[in-house]
């Protein structure tokens, strides 16, 4: 049966590269410098972004805006602004938005504008009501390509116990419910966002399956410190503050807990893509603070870059020490902001 699994989840995982082989082919060059965001997620206009949703209010494809993509590597522009050479990749990524559209469209939870189910409808309700009370925070939310793959993973690993570590509103978790088993099967999710925390706890009380979801206010490293050790997991999703990202995996195997052969998905690990520029200055000179994070910021735009390249720094402190981990195994996929699987060996 494991072996069984294994092949299944080897050949899900090698999706990713099939996808990244038919964007190269749709682009008929070769790949351009690194755009920033991972693989179809946005469409950039000049100085800004937008993120298409899909099954909300508005209808599919309707474009919101997101968040500015900073620092991208091959122009010029400070914080990766006005009409770089960078900017020539905005038609590539609108054809990679166009696989996107499709990929999503094809994938079960994605395809949330087209059944009646309950479960379908409480997930366009629930992302709906997400734009409505956070709009400037909904990007937050996990995409339905990304809930589609999450599902996939609780359900290919025969998950009973999932533990979710940043609730927002509850997408997440609600994606995950209907890959639980019938009987039994529970997610325990964390936030310490009180408004978030109601949101989710409003819409997962009118989903037929809501009580499998346990619903946690508070910090998560200190419910994590009390929660028993070797009491382990089947899945762990991490998609909380990135900062903290290296602080809860090695919490969670220092306490056992993820069984062995279990998962750790953990989201945005590429970070806007900015994870890669801050890898390459610290490559170039390991001892010393990225340049882009040395200096003095002097405008509120400068700052935010500043403290998204920390986050990015955080990021790729924790990418660095998974891969390098003897005790696990991972693929980081670029998939939205990027999403790493990670599987506890023996």
């Amino acid at each position: 049966a494991h072996n069984n699994m294994g092949r299944r989840l080897g050949g899900l995982l090698s999706l990713p590269l099939l996808g990244t082989c038919l964007l190269r082919q749709a682009a008929r060059r070769p790949p351009a410098p690194l755009a920033g965001i991972a693989v179809g997620c946005t469409h950039v206009r000049g100085r800004e972004s937008t993120r298409r949703d899909f099954g909300v209010a508005g209808g599919k494809g309707t474009p919101r805006r997101w968040f500015r993509i900073a620092g991208r590597r091959g122009g010029a522009g400070e914080d990766g602004g006005g009409e770089t050479e960078t900017d020539g990749i905005v038609g590539r990524e609108a054809r990679a938005m166009d696989l996107y559209d499709y990929a999503a469209e094809k994938s079960a939870v994605a395809r949330v504008d087209r059944g009646n189910s309950a479960h379908k409808q409480s997930l366009e309700k629930l992302r709906s009501s997400t734009f409505e009370h956070f709009p400037t925070g909904a990007h937050m939310m996990l995409g339905p390509l990304e809930a589609s793959l999450l599902g996939i993973l609780v359900g290919v690993s025969g998950a009973s116990r999932v533990l979710e570590i940043g609730t927002f509103t509850g997408y997440s978790a609600m994606a995950m419910i209907e890959a639980l088993p019938q009987e039994g099967g529970y997610i325990k999710s964390i936030d310490k966002d009180p408004r978030c925390h109601a949101l989710a706890r409003e819409h997962l009380s009118r989903h037929p399956k809501g009580d499998k979801v346990d619903l946690v206010l508070g910090d998560a490293m200190e419910i994590l410190d009390k929660l028993p050790e070797d009491d382990p997991y089947d899945v762990v999703f991490i998609d909380a503050d990135k900062k903290m990202y290296l602080r809860y995996y090695e919490a969670i195997l220092a306490k056992k807990l993820i069984k062995t052969g279990g998962l750790i998905i953990v989201d945005n690990v590429l970070f806007r893509g900015m994870v890669a520029e801050v890898a390459d200055e610290t490559e170039a000179d390991a001892a010393a603070i990225p340049s882009s994070l040395s200096s003095s910021p002097t405008s509120r735009e400068e700052k935010t870059r500043k403290r998204h390249l920390k986050i990015a720094q955080a990021l790729h402190e924790f990418n660095s020490a998974v891969a390098a981990d003897e005790r696990t195994e991972s693929v980081l996929l670029p998939i939205r902001d990027g999403l790493t699987i990670i599987r506890r060996k023996s």
